[in-house]
């Protein structure tokens, strides 16, 4: 008999089983990155951490839903309001303000409120406005995607006195 081959059959056992261990060590560690994985995803993209889709958003804002409540908006209001929502840097803003210019005349002659709204700091929207030659009733700084459910701008939104979503416009017009 070959004691040298008895060595080796006993090498291979021990190669054998210490890969087998390694091999079972990465699936344990791999169903564990994955269970790990799905349930973070699971967790942290259930409805009420997800953000409305843009669909969602403008659904939040279709006609007759209630705007939310804010000073600049003002509780007894006798007329309706128009609101716009800008940023300085988007083209599509710049490219919708003479036809703003034509509402904002427009809505002065009826009474209705024209109001601009903005993520950006007031003196920066109030300066583009003036650069664009449009006169409005009141400027105000809200995080739209939160506040109003705007998935972009410009966002056109008309109300009633009772803040009630008579129309709802997205993009240039």
């Amino acid at each position: 008999m070959d004691l040298g081959s008895e060595n080796d059959v006993s090498d291979n056992v021990r190669t054998n089983t210490g890969l087998n261990r390694l091999a079972d060590m990465v699936f344990i560690v791999g169903v564990v990155v994955v269970l790990g994985f799905g349930g973070w995803q699971y967790f942290t993209n259930r409805p009420e951490h997800i953000s409305p889709s843009p669909a969602a958003r403008i659904e939040q804002n279709r006609i007759g839903t209630v705007l939310p409540r804010w000073q600049f908006l003002g509780s007894a209001r006798s007329s309706n309001v128009v609101l716009i929502f800008v940023r300085s840097q988007c083209h599509f803003c710049t490219a919708s303000m003479p036809f703003y210019r034509q509402l904002a005349s427009l809505a002065r002659s009826v009474g209705t409120r024209f109001i601009v709204l903005s993520p950006e700091p007031i003196p920066v929207t109030v300066k583009y406005l003036s650069e664009q030659g449009l006169s409005v009733d009141d400027v105000e700084q809200v995080q739209t995607s939160v506040s109003f459910a705007i998935s972009g701008t410009p966002t056109l939104i008309v109300a009633d006195r009772t803040d009630h979503v008579l129309g709802s416009w997205l993009g240039r017009l």
